[in-house]
């Protein structure tokens, strides 16, 4: 799973431009919470998810919660992967 985090926090640097070597934001902080990632944010995030992972989204289930830590993402990855 440590690829799948490593991966995440790529993306959401270049996305939200996110400083992860500071400190100032830890895997388990929420997205949302800090004021990253709103409803436009989600649908990058699920976008990005379902390019890169071949990952299909049910869109009629999804709680934006469930996708709002590094760590909630790379999990979702490593099922999805673990899955096929």
């Amino acid at each position: 799973m440590e690829r799948y985090v490593i991966e995440v926090k790529e993306y959401l640097a270049e996305l939200f431009f996110i400083d992860f070597d500071d400190n100032s934001f830890a895997l388990n902080d929420s997205l949302i919470d800090k004021g990253y990632m709103d409803s436009v944010g989600l649908i990058r995030i699920l976008s990005w998810l379902e390019k890169k992972y071949e990952y299909q989204a049910d869109f009629s289930t999804i709680v934006p919660e469930d996708y709002d830590t590094v760590i909630k993402l790379a999990e979702h990855i490593s099922n999805h992967i673990s899955e096929q």
